[in-house]
C-alpha cells in the first residue's frame, strides 16, 4: 500500500449478483453506484461511554469446524461469512455450510469480512482494474447490495490489502484496519464523512512483531486481534492488544498472546474473539487449503 494524499477509490461498478437460497433473497440488479449510508458528522472520535471488555481465558480449547478461511461471525454470532477455494459464503455461526454462495457471478472477490451487525459485507477486489476495498449491505428483506468500492483517503489500495472486521460505531465513528501481509504492516482507518481516513500506521517492528497478518476489531474498537510471530520466534499465534483511548494508536506493550495448543501451524488468519470471551475463531492454512477452528475456554 502506498500512502497517498486524498485519493478516492472508485463511486461504483457494475456487476450482478448470482443466484442464492431464496433466504437470502439475492437478486440480479443492475450496474449502479450506491451511496454509503450517511455519517453523521458531529460523531465523536471515543464512544461517550468507555469499555467494559471481558478477560481472556488463560488457555482455550479448539476443535475444527471444516474447510475455509477468512471466517467472521457477527456480534451476536448468529451469522458468519467465510472464502473457500475462491467462492464467498454466508452460513449460520459455527458452520461452514456452502448451501449460500454470495456474489456467484463475480469475479476477483476474497477475503470476506462480516461486520458486527451482520448487515454488511467487506471485502477485497482486484477487478476489473487494481485495486478496492468494497462494501455490500443486507436490507432487511435479506437483499445483499452489489459490492462497490468506499472511499478511501490517504492511501492507496493495492493487490495486498484486506480489510478487517470494523468496529460498529456504538455512538462514535467507526474503525478499520486494513493489512498488508506482504509488507507486515496495518492501516487504522476512521469513517468520516468524505468516506475512510487514515489515522495510524502500524509496521511489524511497531509491535514488537517479526511479521503480523489479518487485523479485526472488536465491536467497540477499543481491542484488535491479529496473528503474527513475535520476534525471536518462528511459529505464528494468534495476538491481542487493548487500548483506553480511541484517538490514541495501540501500544506495543500490551500485545499478549491469545494461547491454545493448535497454533504452532504457520497462516493463522482472520482471529477474532466474541465479545464475552466465550469463542475464538480463526483457520490455519494457506489462502488455498485452510480450517476453520472454533476455540472455547479450556
Amino acid at each position: 500500500m502506498r500512502i497517498a494524499a486524498s485519493f478516492a477509490l472508485l463511486a461504483g461498478c457494475g456487476i450482478l449478483l448470482g443466484g442464492c437460497d431464496v433466504l437470502f433473497q439475492l437478486q440480479d440488479v443492475k450496474p449502479q453506484a450506491i451511496d454509503a449510508p450517511a455519517i453523521d458528522a458531529a460523531l465523536p472520535d471515543t464512544p461517550p461511554i468507555p469499555p467494559m471488555h471481558c478477560t481472556l481465558p488463560a488457555a482455550w480449547d479448539p476443535s475444527m469446524i471444516g474447510a475455509g478461511t477468512f471466517y467472521t461471525v457477527d456480534a451476536s454470532l448468529t451469522s458468519a461469512v467465510f472464502e473457500d477455494n475462491g467462492r464467498i459464503y454466508y452460513t449460520p455461526a459455527g458452520t461452514t455450510q456452502k448451501t449460500v454462495e454470495l456474489f456467484a457471478s463475480i469475479s476477483g472477490l476474497r477475503a470476506p469480512r462480516l461486520a458486527p451487525s451482520g448487515n454488511e459485507l467487506l471485502l477485497a477486489w482486484n477487478q476489473p482494474v487494481c485495486c478496492s476495498i468494497v462494501s455490500s449491505t443486507r436490507d432487511g428483506a435479506g437483499t445483499w447490495s452489489t459490492p462497490a468500492p468506499i472511499t478511501v483517503q490517504n492511501i492507496v489500495i493495492d493487490s495486498y490489502e484486506v480489510p478487517g472486521v470494523p468496529s460498529a460505531g456504538n455512538g462514535a465513528k467507526r474503525r478499520m484496519v486494513v493489512t498488508n501481509a506482504t509488507n507486515d504492516e496495518f492501516f487504522e482507518l476512521r469513517e468520516d464523512e468524505a468516506g475512510w481516513t487514515l489515522v495510524f500506521n502500524y509496521r511489524a517492528i511497531t509491535l514488537g512483531m517479526s511479521a503480523i497478518t489479518d487485523a479485526n476489531l472488536s465491536p467497540d474498537g477499543y481491542r484488535m486481534y491479529f496473528g503474527g510471530v513475535r520476534m525471536g520466534q518462528t511459529s505464528q499465534r494468534v495476538f491481542m492488544i487493548d487500548r483506553t483511548d480511541l484517538t490514541k494508536a495501540f501500544d506495543r506493550a500490551n500485545v499478549i498472546q491469545v494461547r491454545d495448543t493448535a497454533q504452532s501451524v504457520q497462516n493463522v488468519r482472520t482471529p477474532y474473539v466474541s465479545d464475552d470471551c466465550a469463542s475464538l475463531w480463526y483457520s490455519l492454512g494457506s489462502s488455498t487449503t485452510a480450517t476453520v477452528y472454533k476455540a472455547v475456554p479450556q
